[in-house]
């Protein structure tokens, strides 16, 4: 990127609320049913159908104003926003917009351990449009989206670069579903991101003409979009050609963005308060049995591992990235004694992370039960386990669950020799047949010494136990003159 010019950038992330129905009908939510399956005569705009709004996204909403310090509006409304576009039936879009249910708040992360605050303009309800469905010869059009119910949440544009970007829309990815606002699907388009680009020169205040990059489902191609957008617009001002305020869309497969109409400014929507629904009132009442019902947000979560645990931050910050990897860990710790914390945090951050990354799984799809987990550790600090056949009874369970850990090591001969005098018979008698690894040792190599570890454990077939194996080692070959 050339250094003369710096990015500036804006998020606005639609987040799909977890409700049963949708914001103003009692259509179902589910995904991947048949084309207009869950519509009625409110989705459909039929003439005398009047919406009603759904108190559970108006919660929903709530919990995220808590989680993130907004100021939750005691009288939020909804407004009419108008355009013209076939999967909108009404002609126009239920939205908020002179009285938005959230103001303010702001989301915190952690970019190289520099902590990082993007603060929120607001948040606000809405329903989701249709979908056209475009065929060889025909536009079909399919209204099960029509009316989800959304939450827009708009940061200020103080965004500085695509990877900063990354880092905020996955925090917050996090928390909604942390929150349980949001199943965080972003195949589905579950959650959204628009991303708001302008470029400016360096030590100028005032900010380059934006372009919104709209409905980006993927970190991945949030980065990519958010770069390539950059370079354009440097490009056009170093030819001194005008940046247009516009709507773009990101191609994946070419990697670039392409125009897709002149952005609208506010004015061109028409806002006017919708006539059919109420004023929202909120209650200090439903704010603080909202509260009480939050769980413990991530930030807590992590600091209280690092104390309660004595992890390092960056343990506690892997274990703590997802409320199911954090739910996961807590299962497994509260069955083992006091102390063994840090056996459990290394590995699920290695062994386990290792065979989900494998087995491409996530942390709700492992086959393995935390008491399960637990056992097996159990056997670990106990001695029956070396950590390298413990890997081996995790690939087994892994595939076979319900299998019993001790039939695994005694049916596979998995059982760690701690027995002083057979792991003595097997250091002679690799010392025995490798006398130049001995003579390297003596004259110095330290090298020797773990190349001997290797041949006796391999020897062991990983099942002798590697402290002893190190302090017997050492004292037999002390005897070798």
């Amino acid at each position: 990127m050339n250094s003369k010019w710096e990015t500036t950038i804006g998020i606005e992330t639609h987040v799909q609320l977890l409700t049963k129905t949708k914001i103003f009908s009692s259509s179902n939510c589910s995904f991947g049913e048949k084309p207009n399956q869950n519509t009625n005569e409110i989705d459909i705009a039929l003439p005398g159908s009047l919406p009603v709004a759904n108190i559970e996204a108006i919660k929903c909403a709530i919990k995220f104003g808590l989680a993130v310090n907004a100021k939750i509006s005691c009288d939020s409304r909804f407004d009419r926003k108008h355009y013209f576009y076939p999967d909108l039936p009404k002609g126009y879009q239920t939205s908020q917009f002179h009285k938005p249910i959230l103001q303010g708040g702001n989301i915190c992360f952690y970019e190289d351990d520099i902590k990082k605050t993007i603060n929120l303009v607001e948040a606000h309800l809405e329903e989701d449009a249709g979908k056209l469905i475009h065929q060889s010869f025909s536009t079909g059009i399919d209204l099960n989206r029509a009316g989800m119910p959304l939450l827009e949440i708009v940061t200020h544009p103080e965004i500085c670069s695509a990877q900063e970007a990354v880092a905020y829309a996955k925090t917050l990815h996090n928390l909604v579903v942390w929150l349980g606002i949001c199943d965080g699907n972003m195949q589905e388009g579950s959650f959204r991101c628009d991303a708001n680009v302008s470029v400016k020169l360096k030590n100028t205040k005032e900010l380059g003409t934006r372009t919104e990059i709209k409905n980006i489902n993927s970190f991945k191609f949030l980065e990519k979009a958010i770069l390539f957008e950059s370079k354009r617009q440097i490009n056009l001002l170093e030819q001194n050609k005008l940046v247009i305020q516009e709507t773009r869309l990101y191609d994946s497969e070419k990697n670039e963005t392409r125009s897709m109409r002149n952005k609208e400014d506010a004015i061109d929507y028409r806002y006017m308060p919708d006539p059919d629904l109420p004023v929202i009132y909120i209650t200090p009442e439903l704010i603080e049995t909202t509260r009480k019902n939050l769980p413990e947000l991530p930030d807590n979560k992590r600091i209280r591992f690092e104390k309660e645990y004595n992890l390092t931050k960056s343990d506690a910050s892997q274990l703590s990235s997802s409320i199911n990897i954090a739910n996961y860990f807590e299962s497994i710790v509260s069955q083992l004694p006091k102390g063994n914390e840090k056996i459990v945090a290394n590995w699920m951050i290695g062994d386990l992370n290792a065979f989900m990354n494998k087995y491409n799984k996530t942390i709700e799809e492992i086959p393995i039960e935390a008491k399960t987990i637990a056992t097996m550790i159990e056997k670990i600090i106990d001695g029956t386990l070396s950590n390298k056949n413990a890997k081996d009874v995790f690939e087994i369970l892994w595939n076979n669950e319900k299998s019993n850990i001790d039939d695994i090591i005694e049916k596979n001969g998995l059982k760690q020799i701690n027995d002083d005098s057979i792991i003595i018979d097997i250091i002679n008698s690799i010392l025995a047949n490798n006398r130049n690894i001995v003579e390297d040792y003596k004259s110095g190599k330290e090298k020797a010494f773990n190349s001997l570890i290797g041949k006796i454990m391999k020897e062991s077939k990983g099942r002798a136990n590697s402290s002893q194996i190190r302090e017997l080692l050492k004292q037999q070959l002390c005897k070798i003159n």
